[in-house]
Parts: structure tokens; C-alpha cells; sequence
């Protein structure tokens, strides 16, 4: 029977027990150390984890944002649309209609004849709530503008549309007040 190199060793007085312990001492230290590692390899696993959650939160924050802004919006037009209601005239006795453009189509709004003289002279303006059209003057209509541009159709002294270049009839504008 062969027998290990440490037990020749041994035999011949070339080393002693304490030695051979101390050997196997640190062998058993070189194993442990060897076990745990160092230099342990990227887990991609986990890097894609970090990195998918880093994209979530990132859209959380982006779509967290977009819902804020939402909730401005609808704020500032749930602002306008008081607006209108505490400061639209009466025109329960109108008998007059007035024709604007809005969305390339003329309507119609039932007006009382100052309050043609009014929308005339710039001191009204024409301003859709809920599917309605109303009037109430140019101050009002002016902070409505600042909160929600869309609800303010036509304001009398503002051009609603460019003149076409080459139009033969540019210099003969048609009054406001024209009744048919």
C-alpha cells in the first residue's frame, strides 16, 4: 500500500506533526476563501432587474407628470366655465340674432339690439359653455383667454381669419353690425 507523501515525510524526519497541521490549516483556510467569491461574475439577471425598474419608475414619474398636468387643465377649464356662468348676460329678451364664424361655420346667437352695439364696439365677446354660445364682456373674456384659449370664440375687434392675398374685395371690410 502507497502511502500519502505527508506520512513519508514523516517517516523519513523530514518534517514533524506541528508542520503537517499548519499545512492543513491553511489548506482548509484555502478551500473556505475558495468557496466564497471574490471576484463574483455579473449577474445579468439582476442588472436587467435594475434596469427594468429604473424604467419603471421612470414612466411612473412621466405618466405621474402627464396626470398632474391633467388635473391642471381641467382645473383651469372648470375655472373659465365659472367664469361664464357668474358673468354671462341675460339675453332673455333678445330679439336680434348675430352671425359669427365658428370652426368655419356661421352661427347664430340671440342678442338684444345694445347688446349688438355692444359686441360692435368691442365691449363683448362670444364664448362657448357646454355646447352653448353666451356673451359677457371683454375683461371676463380676457381672463377665460388665460385659462382656456378654446372657450373664447370671437371677441368683435379681433380678425377671426387672415384676407386671402389677391382678394379684389381686401379693402371693403362688411361692418359687424349689418342686418339682413
Amino acid at each position: 500500500m502507497s502511502k500519502s507523501l505527508q506520512d513519508q515525510l514523516l517517516k523519513a524526519g523530514l518534517v514533524d506533526n506541528k508542520q503537517i497541521q499548519n499545512v492543513r490549516k491553511e489548506q482548509r483556510k484555502k478551500n473556505k476563501s475558495s468557496g466564497k467569491k471574490t471576484n463574483t461574475p455579473i449577474d445579468e439577471n439582476k442588472i436587467r432587474a435594475q434596469q427594468g425598474a429604473r424604467d419603471k419608475a421612470e414612466r411612473d414619474r412621466q405618466l405621474n407628470l402627464q396626470r398632474k398636468e391633467d388635473s391642471e387643465r381641467k382645473a383651469k377649464v372648470a375655472q373659465a366655465l365659472d367664469l361664464i356662468n357668474k358673468n354671462k348676460l341675460d339675453r332673455t329678451n333678445a330679439d336680434h340674432t348675430y352671425q359669427f364664424i365658428h370652426n368655419n361655420k356661421v352661427r347664430s346667437i340671440l342678442v338684444t339690439d345694445s347688446m349688438r352695439k355692444q359686441l360692435s364696439a368691442d365691449r363683448l365677446a362670444i364664448v362657448k359653455a357646454r355646447g352653448e354660445y353666451e356673451l359677457v364682456s371683454i375683461e371676463i373674456s380676457e381672463k377665460i383667454k388665460a385659462r382656456d384659449a378654446s372657450i373664447v370664440i370671437s371677441i368683435a375687434g379681433t380678425p377671426t381669419s387672415s384676407p386671402i392675398d389677391g382678394d379684389p374685395y381686401a379693402d371693403y371690410q362688411v361692418p359687424d353690425d349689418l342686418i339682413w
